[in-house]
């Protein structure tokens, strides 16, 4: 089960304030260093970029529309990812972790504002936030299986 949302915000900025000290701490050399597949500006780009979705992708699920990015769920989000990395290319980490903390601050907000019917899903965990004609599209047979009508 998760925490209240109170509990959930405040982890939230814990584990914000953490990154972010972490972050300004890189040097440029550091930010561009690859770390497996990713390097640290990259993962800068993927907060930046899911931050901005994830608000988009809200609102969306509050008119009952799938989210846009859903597309690319089978593919680990991949394409999504890929198209972050490009459209927030800035190798400057200030520019980068500006650009973290202003979606942060359009994103938090939001969160605080969504009602507790609204904020679970038995859909998937992506859509926690759903809307409640989202999950009348989906039921249970006889046998206790999801299907979709």
């Amino acid at each position: 089960m998760f925490k209240n949302r109170k509990e959930q915000l405040a982890d939230l900025e814990l584990a914000y304030d953490a990154f972010m000290q972490t972050a300004k701490g890189l040097s440029p050399e550091a930010l561009m260093k690859p770390l497996g597949d990713w390097t640290p500006r990259d993962i800068l780009a993927h907060f930046i970029g899911w931050n901005r979705i994830t608000l988009a992708g809200c609102a969306e699920i509050c008119e009952g529309i799938e989210p846009f990015y859903f597309y690319d769920g089978t593919n680990d989000y991949r394409k999504v990812n890929a198209s972050f990395l490009s459209r927030f290319n800035s190798t400057d980490r200030d520019i980068l972790l500006n650009q973290i903390q202003i979606t942060k601050d359009a994103l938090v907000p939001y969160l605080w504002t969504i009602p507790a019917s609204r904020r679970t899903c038995h859909r998937s965990a992506l859509c926690r936030l759903a809307h409640p004609r989202l999950r009348q599209t989906q039921r249970r047979d006889r046998f206790g299986y999801m299907i979709t009508s």
